[in-house]
């Protein structure tokens, strides 16, 4: 069969296969767990492709991340499909069989094997632990990033074997593309000096490339290094916005905020699970909590011990067996980002983290189990065998896996049956309950909750209170939702209470309080533009409301429109004739209009 049929086939196969694990998306919800971040609750999102949108897209750090073009394909999903789960489920999972059929493409060709390619790409397709990037629809940066990556892989591949600007400016727009859709992707230009190592062969010296171990020659090495430049600029620039992102964020975690030691430590432990997980995908779940007291030291230890074995026998038969130096440094090189070093949110590992890594690891796993099958006898009989057990227990996996996926109230469920103490899962349950009604069980979660965070006995009492008063009457739903965002202010969590604010004015257009509410929570999230055309609503409901009029004389002031925050100023007074404060800003820029 030629290759070009083999590779027809194989995608066809594959493809199917990946998207027969996957079906069960099409029933799954969007999850109040980053979803109402990114599409529920985000009116940008829900605008659909827009000039606003696309400026909204390029210029905000919601949840401490820069990622425009995520953000304009969430944009495209709601033109296209509306705000439905079903289209922004079905592209995650377009997305994934692509790359499974990039993947298995670019591995044809630039190492000539078939079969091999064929194994490491479908049980990358299937393997359960890349369910959360593909289920989980906030996740889409995943995706959407690997995509770019393998496409900016073809390109390198293209411009290795005919030099010239064309493919490697394909190459460089496909790599920015992807950083901006998820910044993991800022050590790619070190994996292409590891593709140029092997299998492109580039690193050999022109001279020795038909020796049978050839000569890596420094110059050559230097020569490849500069061709990097441009392409370690862009993650240089990426890697700087993406920190002023991140430092916009409260689970952001600087270095001088904690010691380095339990971060290495961490990041030890985290390279052995991924190891662990890639060979038992178990008891995966939405969230793994990073240790209040940092990681056991025994389990570090025997962390360190792996990792260290493991890289000797790569450096022992890397050789002679280059494909081993590539997936190892590949799978240590592009978890970097994300090992823990450098601490963004709760979470000590997660699933999703393992996306572009294990392309480097499941290639050394299936090349090394090849080379040693080969010297059984029967091989090709045992190779089958043991391919197709794995996928279709990893298929089956997965197919589990997504079901996992389906709702809010599922996700944590499933949570909580492997960590029954998992706080961060009992505090959403707990909160999914309440907004059920369901407070008898919402108080055993609130209880786990307590019995490891006493201090929050008192703002969890004000929570439970607040939703008891509001039980049974779906007409003050709105009032429900403003009160729960003045909560959450307490709390100190300016978004979730802006999202609150938002779905009090949309249950109740004519809630002013609600309105109001939500454009002083838009002006703390710099959001000003929003907040006044908020504010504006507000005035033409009451048009003699004090407070509006006052917010939107800050926030004109601010813009250097002075003369319309004196109007605005002068109007909250005649609400107001006896505030000083007012009195005192309105003299002021009534000074500051007037020439000297």
């Amino acid at each position: 069969m030629s290759s070009r049929r083999f590779q027809l086939i194989g995608g066809a196969v594959l493809l199917m296969a990946t998207f027969g694990a996957y079906v069960g998306v099409l029933w799954n919800e969007l999850l109040e767990f980053d979803d109402n971040l990114y599409v529920i609750h985000n009116p940008h999102t829900a605008a659909g492709l827009s000039l606003a949108g696309f400026r909204y897209a390029w210029t905000t750090f919601e949840s401490g991340n820069w990622i425009p073009i995520t953000w304009l394909s969430f944009q495209l999903d709601s033109t296209l499909f509306g705000m439905g789960p079903t289209g922004f489920h079905v592209t995650n999972v377009v997305l994934h069989g692509t790359n499974v059929l990039l993947l298995f493409t670019w591995l044809v060709r630039v190492t000539g094997s078939r079969w091999r390619s064929a194994a490491v790409a479908a049980i990358f397709g299937l393997h359960p632990l890349h369910v959360e990037s593909v289920a989980w629809v906030a996740e889409r940066k995943d995706v959407l990033s690997t995509f770019w990556m393998l496409i900016a892989l073809h390109a390198y591949e293209r411009y290795a074997a005919l030099p010239g600007a064309k493919w490697y400016l394909i190459t460089c727009l496909a790599f920015a593309l992807g950083l901006l859709s998820k910044s993991m992707l800022v050590t790619f230009p070190l994996l292409l000096l590891l593709v140029d190592f092997w299998p492109l062969g580039r690193l050999i010296s022109n001279s020795s490339k038909k020796a049978t171990t050839g000569r890596y020659t420094t110059r050559t090495f230097w020569r490849l290094v500069a061709e990097k430049i441009p392409l370690l600029g862009l993650s240089l620039i990426d890697g700087v916005v993406t920190m002023i992102a991140a430092s916009h964020s409260t689970v952001f975690v600087r270095l001088k905020d904690s010691s380095l030691g339990p971060r290495i430590a961490n990041s030890l432990h985290g390279y052995a699970w991924y190891i662990a997980k890639t060979f038992f995908p178990t008891k995966l779940i939405a969230l793994y909590p990073y240790p209040p007291n940092g990681q056991p030291w025994d389990d570090v230890a025997i962390s360190f011990i792996l990792l260290v074995v493991i890289s000797i026998y790569v450096a022992f038969h890397g050789r002679r067996r280059p494909y081993l130096i590539f997936g190892w440094l590949w799978f240590l090189i592009s978890l970097l980002p994300v090992i823990g070093l450098l601490q963004v949110g709760t979470q000590a590992h997660a699933d999703r983290y393992s996306y572009i890594p294990h392309i480097g690891l499941l290639l050394l796993i299936v090349w090394e189990a090849s080379f040693w099958l080969n010297h059984l006898p029967a091989s090709r009989s045992i190779a089958a065998f043991l391919f197709t057990t794995t996928v279709l227990i990893l298929g089956w996996m997965t197919v589990c896996q997504v079901a996992v996926w389906r709702t809010s109230q599922t996700l944590w469920k499933h949570v909580l049956s492997i960590e029954p103490d998992n706080i961060f899962a009992n505090s959403a349950l707990a909160g999914l309950r309440l907004e059920a009604g369901e407070f008898d069980e919402a108080s055993k979660n609130l209880q786990v909750v307590l019995r490891q965070r006493p201090e929050l006995r008192n703002s969890m009492a004000k929570l439970v209170d607040i939703y008891r008063r509001y039980e049974g009457k779906p007409s003050e739903r709105s009032q429900l939702r403003n009160e729960l965002g003045f909560w959450f202010v307490g709390e100190n969590d300016v978004e979730t209470a802006r999202i609150r604010f938002e779905q009090a004015v949309s249950l109740s257009p004519d809630n002013n309080s609600a309105r109001y509410n939500l454009a002083i929570a838009l002006i703390h999230l710099g959001r000003n533009q929003e907040a006044k055309s908020q504010l504006e609503r507000v005035l033409q409901q009451d048009p003699s409301d004090a407070s509006a009029h006052a917010a939107l004389a800050e926030l004109s002031e601010k813009d250097g429109q002075l003369a319309s925050a004196r109007d605005h100023f002068a109007a909250a007074l005649k609400s107001k004739p006896n505030d000083e404060e007012l009195q005192t800003k309105l003299k002021n820029v009534t000074q500051r209009l007037t020439p000297k």
